[in-house]
């Protein structure tokens, strides 16, 4: 030994300085500047904190950062408007109905349709009900004109008499006799003839046709047969 030492015992050397004494057992466990607890306290202490957080409140890390899933309903309409959109711009431009031209003649009367802001369209996905709130609405009614099947060179031209108007006055102004004109025939160069029928509706609610000899009859009595010349020009009554 040399002087001015403190004799140590020879199963100290491996300790570190400034340590504090330790039970015998425990220097595997303990650390420098160590509270004397062990090692696995401080694992049992955060689990316990992180366990105790979630299980009160059901909060978690993961619940912070998920968007929530939305409701049944809401998903269930979204998906319908979606599926409404497709099958509404496919009646317009594809109804992939048919594998032809009437494909075609189909769209544009859905056009039409949409338009016109009514009517019922039809594609591959199904119906579709054309509303006045639609995007491409803008008419607010619909005509037809039938085209002429004369041409101008051939010269036709309609005359509009009141020969209906004539008999019904003619008939004693009766709401319940219409009359009615069947037809009209070329007779020569300067006269024709007009077909013309009576029809009768009965208190029964059914209805007839006058009788050819008794309406012939009736407009050859000789008061009615005088306005008929005077009014329409007529030269003949025959059944």
């Amino acid at each position: 030994t040399s002087g001015f030492g403190f004799a140590a015992p020879a199963a100290s050397a491996a300790t570190s300085g400034f340590a504090f004494p330790a039970p015998a057992g425990s220097a595997a466990t303990s650390a420098p500047f160590g509270f004397g607890k062990p090692a696995g306290a401080a694992v049992s202490s955060a689990a316990s904190f992180g366990a105790g957080f979630g299980a009160a409140g059901k909060l978690t890390l993961g619940a912070f950062g998920q968007t929530a899933a939305a409701p049944a309903g809401v998903a269930t309409s979204a998906a319908a408007s979606a599926a409404s959109s497709v099958a509404f711009f496919a009646s317009l431009t594809q109804p992939a109905l048919f594998p032809d031209e009437r494909d075609s003649v189909l769209a544009r009367w859905n056009q039409l349709q949409a338009q016109w802001g009514a009517g019922k369209g039809f594609c591959s996905h199904g119906p579709v009900e054309y509303q006045p709130g639609n995007p491409f609405c803008r008419l607010k009614s619909v005509c037809y004109n039938a085209l002429p099947a004369a041409k101008d060179e051939d010269g036709l031209v309609g005359l509009t008499t009141g020969v209906k108007d004539a008999l019904f006055r003619l008939l004693g102004n009766k709401p319940n006799l219409t009359p009615h004109i069947e037809e009209i025939r070329a007779l020569g160069e300067k006269l024709c003839q007009l077909v013309v029928y009576i029809r009768e509706q009965l208190p029964t609610g059914g209805a007839r046709r006058i009788l050819s000899t008794e309406l012939a009859a009736y407009l050859s009595q000789p008061m009615n047969k005088q306005q008929l010349s005077t009014q329409l020009q007529v030269t003949a009554v025959q059944a």
